[in-house]
Order: C-alpha cells, then structure tokens, then sequence
C-alpha cells in the first residue's frame, strides 16, 4: 500500500467531523469532497487524519499534495506529478496524470484517495484537472480544502464549523467558577484543545477553578478557530490565562508560533489571515473592511446602509465574502443575520483604519497587485466615515425598535433591540459619539442588560454617559444639590437606568434617584415603575402602594400601560399579605394582555397568578401555571423574570417531593441570575439551592453553596437573606455532626466540632430573627435541637421557648398552606422545651445523650459532668463496644472546649512512623513521600480535645515522643527544627489493662501516670441489665429509615431473650443484633426467633460466670469471646481469625462447638 501521507498530529475536538469524513469515504460516492473553512479552522489537520483512519480501503495509497505555491494550470500538474512521482512528458500533463492514476489503481486492484491541500488560489483551473482526472480514473477519490468551492459536477460541499464554544461572556473579567461550572467548561472542545495544547508547551499546566473562565473566554474570543487557540495556548509559557485574555486586544502580535516548526500562513494568526486577503477581489476587500464596524451580527439593510462601494452592489460583495467564508450566513427568528468571525473583523478593521483597501478609479486597469496605494482608491469610505454610516443606522434602528416597546409588537421590538445591544454599548463608550448619541445608546443598551445581563455593566456605562452631561451620581455622591429639571429626556432616562441596576444591591438609593425626576417627564411613567421595583426589594409595601396610586392618577396611558399598573397594585396587595384577593384582577389581565398581544405583562401576571394558586392550596394548578409564566418568559427574552418563575416553581416541586427535579429547575435558574448579574435572584435561587441540596444529603454541595450565598446576602444588606443563609449552613452543619456521631465516625474533627460550629451560625442567625423578627420553621428549633445534642439541656430549653414563642406569632400570619409547616415545627420545639426527646428517630449515642436509666449510668453521669468541669486529662477504660468515645465525645461537648476541635485517632491502625507523622506533622521532604507540610493533629487539636483510641496499642518508641509532648506542651513536625506550642486536652482509651502492661515492660510506666489523672471506667452492658431494653427501643428508632421508615417493636418473648443475653460485645453487639432482627422480621413486630440464634448453655439468666463452675465459665469465657469476634468482624471469618492469632481450622471447630454461624453475624449488614 503506497502512498506519503504525513504522520497526522494530534488533533483534539473534532472526532464527529472526522468521523462522519471517514464515513463518506467508505462509500462510493461523493468522489469528490471540498472542505470548506476560513484560514486557521483546521481543513489541512482534518483531511490528513481522516485519510490516515480511512487508509485500508485504498490499497493503491493515500497520498497528500500542498497546492500553497500552485497558482497555474501547470503549477497544479507540476505538484501534483511531483507528489505521485510521474514524469510529465506529454503536451496534456492533466491526462497523464488522469492515466497514471488509473493504472496504479488497476495494479493495486483498488482505489486511490488524492488529498489537495490549499486549492482555493487557483479553482478556476479545477474543471481542467479535477474534473477530467475524476472521468479518466473511475475509482478515485478527491479531498480538497479550499476557501471556497471549485464548483465541480459531483462535488461534495463539507463545511468546517469552528470548535464548539462556551456561552460568550459581555464582560472580559474572568472570576473563579464552582467545581459543576468547570466542568461543564472542560467539556468543550475548544477548551480541551487550548488545556492539551498548553500542557504540551508547560507540562505541569492545570485546570483550576480561577483559570477555567478565562480560558473559555479566550476560546469565546479567538472564535473557536483551532490555529488561533493553539497559539494563544503557547503562551502560558510567560502568561497567565487571565493575563492572556487581557492582551487579545492586541492579538496579532499575540498570537505568534514562537518554535520555528510551522509554515510562513501558519505561523502567526496575521499571515493565515493575509493568505486569505490576497485572494479577495478589490470590491470584496473594501467591503470586508467597511463590514468591520459592526458589532456582533448584522441585517441586509445594514449592509445596504453601510457598506459604500462607489457605485458597486454591496450585496454583491457580500454574496463574495460568503462564498469565500469570510462572512457567516444564518436566519434568526424570521430574519436572515450575518456575522464575522472577530479575528477576521479585528484584521479587516486595521485595514479599513490605514486605508488598505477601496475600489481603484476606473482608469486604473485591473491587476492583481495586492493593496494598491491609498492615494489610488476613490471610494468615500474612510474609518470615520463609515463608523458615522454605521451609527447612524443603528441608532435610526434602534430608535424604532425603542418606540415599538409600547405597541403591538413590543416582544419583536426588544427582540431588535436585544439584537443590536453589542453595538449600542461600543456607541455608549466611545469618545467619538455625541453626548445624546452615546446616551441614547446607553439608555437602549441598559435595557437589554436589565433583561440579559450582566448587570453589573450598566453602571459604568450609565455613569460615563451623565458625565458627559455634567451630571454624576457615581458611589454615594451627595444627591441633594442635583437638579434635572430643564434637563434633555436622555438624562432623565440615564437616571432612571442607573436607579433600575441599584433595585438589586441598594434600593434606597434608587428610591432617591428616581425621586429627583420632574413630574412632567415624559419617563415618568416608567421612572414610576422603577420606584415601585426598589420598594418591593425594601419590602416597603406603603410605598408600593403610594406609586401604584400616583401611576393610577396619570392620564392618557395606553392599555399595555392600564396593564401593568394591575399587576403592580396585585403585588402590592400580596406584600400586605392579601394575595388571594388579587386571582380574579389576574386571571383577567392575562387575558387582556394575550388579547393584546403583551407576552411580557401576560408572564408578569401569570407569576402573580401561580402565587396566589399556590397560597390556596391548589398546587397542581399554581405548578402549571408557572410553567406557563416560564414558557412565556422565555419567548420574550426577559431571563430575570424567567428566573424567578422557575425559582418559585422549584420551590414547589420540593414541596410536592420532587426533589431531582426542583434542583434542576433551580439550577437553570440560578445560571440564569449569574448570567445577568441579578445578584438578588442569586440570593433567592442561592438559599433554595442549599436547601435542596441538603434534603438530597448533598451536604458539601449544600454547605457550598449557603456560604456563598451567605457572602452576596451581605453584600447588598439583604436581612433576610443573611438569615436564611446562615440558618441553612447551621443547618447543614448540624446534620454534619449529628451524622458522624450517629456513624461513630472516629476521625475528623468528629460530630462535636461540626455540631459547635452549628451551634455558632445558628446563633447568629437567632440573632437576626429576634432583630428583624424573621423565623422560618426549619430553622427555628436548629439551635435548640443542637444545644440538645452538645448535652446542654438547660440552654436547649431556653432556646426553644424563644423559637416557640416567634413560631406562634408568625403562624398566626401564614397562609394555610404553610401551617402543616409550622405546626410541625411548634411539636418538635415543645418536646425540647420539656425536656422530651426530639421527635426525628436519628437521634445519636453519641452527642444527644448517654442511652440508660441504670443506676451504673446514673453514676457515669454524674462521673462525667465532674471531668467534664476540669481541664487534665483522662483515661477511659472499658470493654469492646461499650462506647468508649461516645464517653469521650460527651466529656468534650460538656466542657469549656467544646467550642473547639474534637479530633480522634486511633493509635493500634498505624505503624510508628506513621502515627508519628499523623500525630505531630512533618515538614516538606522530611521524608520519601512527604511532598508538602503537613499539620499534625496535635496541632491542629489546639484549643480542643485529642482522643487517643487503642492507647495501649502504641509503639514504645511513640510513647516516649508522646509523653514528652505531654509535659512539655510543645511539639515538633518530623524533620523540622521549630518547637510548636500546643493546648490540648487529651482523653486516652484503651480495652488492656495499662498498669499490667507497665510493670510488664510494654507500656511506659510515666506515660501511664501522666494520663490516668482522671480516670472514667464505663461499665460493660452485663452490668447494667436494665438498660438493655432502653438500649434496643433506641435503636429500633435509629435503625427505621435504614428499613423504609417502618415502626418495629420488641414482644415480650424477644424482650425475654434479650435479657438473658449476657452481652459481651456490649452496645455494639445489642446494636448488631437489633439490626439482624429487623432485617429478618416481615412486619413491625420483633419476635425472639429473629435474634441471633445464641447457644442456651450461655444464656446466663441467674448467674455470672464468675460464680459458676470452673468449666462451665471457662465455656461461657470462650463463647463470649467467639461472639464478640464475630460481632466486630461482622461474620468475616478470615478478620476475625487474624485478629484473634487462633488458627482457622480450630476457630471453625470451636464455633461448631458452641453452635454458631458466622453467617448470622453477617445478615445483620443488610
């Protein structure tokens, strides 16, 4: 198989143009395929990789030919000879190729692909090659890449598009996205290719959350085209990506290929684009600068406006630059748009500005020189003037659509509008315009920021313009002495557009705003409507009113108008909470505003309409109806009232328990308000978020997204907001610790430490509540039901009354869809008030209370509230299963650190090296592995509490570091120098006998000393019989969701068993054994026979092991010991043999022995 195809390079993010290249290629038609694409797109990568994938079903070659230097009829043969090695020696080259090609396909027995690359400087000699080579050689197959098409019979027309691209932002700030956002980032294409092509040039380059937003709008920018990306990328060598973004101003001298390894077009964006230039025709150039003032895309009779060709048809011209792919074609909504690519537009733009094209004067003879001289050209279009050309249509333009707001066809007006925006804001900014001109524009271009966002740039836009006015309004400048009166419209409008932006952040300020506009502007009416905006974020609904009054009192206002007053006056009744009377009123503004055609005051009524559904209970009807307000938003184009319909809708659906589908629908919501900057709406769409998230058991995502939220809240004085916030984070943060004590998570900082740091937002958002009289139900008892679970029984009382208190008199005012809601929460918030325990079943051994009425806990108790008080440390003993760090959680939630860590460790799970490094830190390169500092857990314990678990596990030579960290209070980090002083309490356990250990040399006798100050001895289960009962009730409630939400109880014969069990894997084992009976049982009531099946000469009813025979306590010994092992291995013989040392085949005999199965000990997992 012949052929000189070059190795192809890498290619990223066109495997579906490949594909679908390869697939033609495997048929037996097209035989010719034209790849058609502006310089830089990417033709020549392309057709070499699908000509290498496809390179089986040509066995007479692939073969590659550069036609870049071919401008002739025999330029083309002398290439193309040259490639396929044949000697042109005939006057006909063309069919001596055509022949020759032939006859190696019969040799071959198969077919041959030709790939002729660059054709587009000489098509007009493709009928004299191509054509007839594809009649004398029957089988073969063409790839061309060209400009544009050679206009062949057969041709196939294959289009590059450049590389899908990321949502273009209006903005060039780049700001860090959430770990979701950058993902989706990654996926383009576009910005896969500038991350591969960055790390070839810097192989440790990262994607990271503060870099993904710049490189997509690199990406954005340099309009997907593959050559441009790849160069733009080799310059994080000495640039940021950020930094990069920033210079694309300059992006010619930019975009540059500094390694030598590429051809003269393709090493600078410049050269790939001069190589295109040069096959323009002089009218097409002169069109193609002219072109460049637009902004975004453009209509025909812009063009036809615009564009001045000295009596040439501009159509003409543009039919040209679409043909040779210089200028996109697409229909939007009805009208035929075109666009450039912005690289191209950037280049023709320095063109049009140094006068390097035209149309030469008529007695000038047509040559294909390249750029003739300036003084040459006598076309009228100088830079300024075309630019004045240019703005003058499009204000004309917009001027009408502006007008049209008000009438029959104000969607279709904003539409145009919204169309022509990137225009309207170059006009604002520029220096060059008329002050009314710029402003004009900026008043038009504010618009459609409101509704389309970002926000965020109407400020400075706005500002710049009043300043050319002598007007300025900019920070918190003093109002007082500003007098518009006598002022243009255009000033007054500015005002109002600035005050419209502040409604989000600062309402007061708008308020004051549009109270400096005369009363005989002819904005007044809309200076009204903008009023009543900020008085509804000050939720002042006296003010709401007065402006509905005032705007009531105004004559001669259109119908659309009489409209919109109706919506205003029903959201001003439902801010003074009488929304139901408002259905009626809406129900018949929809209806008059579809009779007239007004989608955008439909949508604003159906928002209201689904509301006051909702609040009557009806929410299937309230559901529809906001899908109808959505599906109405999205046709006019108003995202802001869009995101609120699918916030308030997503609200619902979580109500309704469709939570998947709720987070989804907030999700758009909320990119939405990101998009346009509706910092307000992302308040709303942040809490709602968070909550949902946090009903899922998403905690990391719903703790992310409240604390982001909890920053904006503040940021534009949003009481409400910061509250709902900082209750959904304490919130989540008290599910945290709750989990992990119910999971007796040892590591961490364990359930105590989230549970404080719940304790700690929940107390300022109390805070709030008391002030402002906010209270929501799901948060109203948070605080209290945490004090519960840090122990403190006193404080949890109090906090409750509080909540219940404020409960009581906001239930008073709810609507009766909410009172389920309230009345709930007022049940939970009594049972904390009288001391009962909470009504939720997952209540925890661990940080709510220690389980048993026994006389033994009574005396743990009262044990633990005296260490408690102190600060030295302790030593917990007990037996496996007894809840060692249960006890020691509860020490730490009683005492003055549990506002601090708690951190655990377990001292038997590690090697010395190991637990030296976990337990002290170590430095950088303190060792192989040790990549980074690491801080240690003493270290980062300080302030709080450290519980050593296994204690007597802990290597001798650990012991000795430990002990001396003890005394000394200091540390120091493996491999460093640096003494660290630390405050930690340390709590120690262990199941061995410490003093047995010391005297026998295995534990050190001073370490042994320094931490048995206070020593707490938890009782094994055996001994406090009375519990057991308590015990199993407790977790047969912990245990009901694991077992679909069911109620289960014990019968008097399970009770009976489980009182002659002696227990010796205490707590553990009884928690075990609940579990495999709910899993056997098939309904809610548990029986004896679905226990575990314990051997009856064991069940040690009326007597200990210690007073019965030596034999029988040895069996009863040996049984205990079986069981305990099976109990914390969970049935996994292997674990239990190696921790055991007892040989596999002897554990088996000694099970069958006693009658056990590990497989009983296994079921209890289900």
């Amino acid at each position: 198989m012949g052929g000189n195809l070059p190795a192809p390079g890498a290619i990223v993010g066109r495997e579906r143009e490949i594909a679908e290249l390869v697939a033609l290629l495997g048929k037996p038609e097209p035989r010719l395929i034209t790849i058609l694409g502006p310089g830089g797109i990417g033709k020549t990568r392309l057709s070499i990789e699908a000509g290498s994938r496809a390179r089986e079903g040509f066995p007479a070659g692939v073969w590659f030919c550069d036609l870049s230097l071919a401008r002739t009829f025999e330029g083309i043969c002398h290439a193309v000879g040259e490639t396929l090695d044949i000697s042109l020696t005939t006057g006909d080259p063309a069919g001596q190729i055509g022949f020759a090609i032939a006859g190696r396909m019969e040799r071959a027995n198969g077919s041959m692909l030709l790939i002729l690359d660059n054709f587009e400087q000489c098509v007009e000699h493709a009928q004299s090659t191509i054509a007839r080579w594809l009649t004398l050689a029957p089988r073969a197959r063409f790839i061309v890449t060209s400009r544009f098409l050679l206009k062949t019979p057969g041709e196939h027309e294959y289009i590059l598009q450049p590389l899908k691209l990321p949502p273009k932002k209006r903005t060039e700030a780049a700001k860090k996205m959430l770990s979701r956002q950058m993902s989706e980032l990654e996926s383009y294409p576009s910005v896969h290719l500038f991350v591969a092509r960055a790390r070839e040039y810097v192989a440790s380059f990262r994607v990271t959350e503060e870099n993904i937003e710049a490189i997509a709008q690199i990406c954005v920018r340099l309009d997907g085209l593959p050559l441009a990306i790849e160069l733009a990328a080799a310059r994080v060598r000495v640039l940021t990506p950020a930094q990069i973004l920033e210079r694309l101003k300059e992006r010619f001298d930019l975009l540059r290929n500094m390694r030598g390894d590429a051809v003269d077009r393709q090493a600078t964006m410049r050269a790939a684009i001069d190589w295109s230039w040069e096959l323009l025709a002089e009218h097409e150039r002169s069109a193609l600068a002219q072109l460049s003032v637009f902004r975004g895309s453009f209509p025909v009779d812009g063009v036809e406006a615009v564009v001045d060709l000295g009596g040439r048809s501009a159509l003409d011209a543009l039919d040209g630059l679409i043909e040779k792919s210089f200028v996109r074609s697409e229909e939007r909504s009805g009208e035929r748009r075109f666009s450039m690519y912005e690289t191209i537009r950037e280049y023709a733009g320095e063109k049009l500005k140094r006068a390097e094209c035209g149309v030469r004067s008529p007695e000038l003879k047509e040559e294909k020189t390249l750029l003739p001289s300036s003084s040459e050209l006598r076309t009228p279009h100088s830079a300024p003037r075309t630019l004045q050309r240019w703005r003058s249509w499009l204000l004309t333009t917009s001027r009408k659509a502006w007008d049209g707001l008000r009438e029959s066809e104000g969607d279709r007006a904003f539409r145009s509008l919204a169309r022509e925006s990137e225009g309207l804001i170059s006009i604002a900014l520029s220096d060059d315009a008329s002050p009314e001109d710029a402003g004009w524009a900026a008043v038009m271009a504010a618009l459609v920021l409101y509704r389309h966002g970002p926000a965020t740039m109407i400020a400075p836009m706005v500002e710049r313009c009043l300043a050319r006015f002598g007007v300025s309004v900019a920070g918190d400048i003093s109002l007082d002495d500003l007098d518009l009166s006598g002022r243009d419209e255009v000033v007054h409008r500015l005002i109002g557009m600035r005050a419209l932006a502040l409604c989000a952040d600062n309402p007061r300020r708008a308020v004051e705003m549009i109270d400096l506009i005369p009363q005989q502007s002819p904005f007044i009416f809309d200076a009204y409507v903008i009023l009543f905006t900020a008085y509804q974020r000050l939720q002042d609904a006296d003010g709401a009113i007065e402006c509905v009054q005032k705007l009531n009192l105004m004559k001669n206002l259109t119908p659309r108008q009489r409209l919109h007053v109706d919506v205003l006056a029903s959201s001003a009744r439902e801010m003074r909470g009488k929304a139901k009377e408002t259905g009626r009123d809406l129900e018949r503004v929809v209806a008059e505003a579809r009779m007239l055609d007004d989608p955008r005051i439909e949508g604003m009524a159906l928002n209201g309409l689904a509301r006051v559904y909702e609040l009557e209970g009806n929410l299937d009807l309230a559901l529809r109806t906001y899908e109808r307000a959505v599906e109405v938003h999205r046709g006019t184009g108003h995202r802001n009232n869009r995101a609120a319909a699918q916030g308030s809708m997503a609200h619902l659906m979580a109500r309704t328990g469709r939570l998947d589908e709720a987070l989804k629908i907030a999700e758009e919501a909320y990119a939405v308000d990101l998009e346009t900057g509706n910092r307000f709406g992302q308040c709303h769409r942040g809490i709602v978020l968070s909550a949902l998230h946090c009903a899922l058991g998403r905690l990391d995502e719903a703790s992310a997204m409240a604390e982001k939220t909890l920053i904006l809240t503040r940021s534009v004085s949003y009481a409400a907001g910061t509250y709902l916030a900082l209750g959904m984070l304490g919130v989540v943060w008290l599910k945290r610790g709750l989990g992990a004590e119910l999971a007796g998570q040892p590591s961490g900082d364990g359930g105590a430490f989230a549970l404080a740091r719940a304790r700690e937002l929940l107390t300022q958002a109390s805070e709030i509540s008391a002030h402002a009289g906010f209270v929501y139900p799901d948060i109203a008892f948070a605080l209290a039901r945490c004090e519960e679970a840090l122990g403190n029984a006193g404080p949890a009382r109090s906090t409750a009354k509080k909540g219940l208190d404020a409960l009581k008199r906001a239930k008073d005012k709810t609507p009766a869809l909410y009172e389920p809601d309230y009345s709930m929460a007022i049940e939970h918030g009594e049972r904390i008030a009288a001391g009962l325990p909470p009504v939720e079943g997952n209540v925890s051994t661990a940080g709510d209370s220690l389980i048993g009425s026994s006389k033994a806990m009574a005396m743990l108790r009262s044990l633990i509230g005296k260490v408690a008080g102190s600060n030295v440390d302790v030593l917990v003993l007990g037996e496996t299963g007894t809840g060692k760090e249960v006890i020691a959680r509860a020490i730490h939630a009683k005492s003055k650190r549990a506002r601090k860590r708690f951190v655990a460790i377990n001292c038997g799970a590690m090697p010395a090296q190991l637990l030296e490094s976990e337990l002290f830190g170590h430095e950088k390169g303190a060792f192989t592995g040790a990549g980074e500092r690491k801080i240690g857990l003493m270290e980062y314990a300080s302030g709080g509490t450290l519980f050593l678990d296994e204690i007597g596990e802990m290597p001798l030579d650990m012991q000795v570091k430990l002990l001396r960290a003890l005394q000394e209070r200091k540390i120091r980090r493996v491999g460093g120098t640096a003494e660290i002083a630390i405050d930690v309490r340390i709590i120690a356990a262990t199941v061995r006998d410490l003093q047995t250990l010391a005297k026998q040399g295995k534990f050190r006798e001073d370490l042994f000393y320094r931490i048995d100050v206070m020593r707490v001895d938890v009782p094994p289960l055996r001994e406090r019989r009375g519990d057991v009962i308590e015990l199993a009730e407790h977790f047969l409630a912990l245990f009901e969701e694991e077992f679909g939400g069911d109620r289960y109880r014990l019968n008097d014969d399970a009770e009976r068993k489980l009182l002659e069990w002696r227990w010796p894997g205490n707590v553990r084992e009884l928690a075990n054994a609940i579990r495999h009976a709910m899993a056997l049982a098939t309904s809610g009531e548990i029986g004896a026979e679905h226990l575990p099946d314990w051997n009856a000469t064991s069940r040690l009813s009326s007597f200990d092991t210690e007073s019965a025979g030596p034999a029988l306590a040895a069996a009863a010994s040996e049984r205990n010991m079986l069981v305990e092992l099976l109990s914390e291995h969970r049935g996994n013989v292997t674990a239990a043999t190696k921790a055991s040392g007892i040989d596999r085949r002897t554990f088996y005999r000694m099970l069958e022995r006693h009658g056990l199965k590990s497989a009983d000990y296994r079921k209890s997992r289900r």
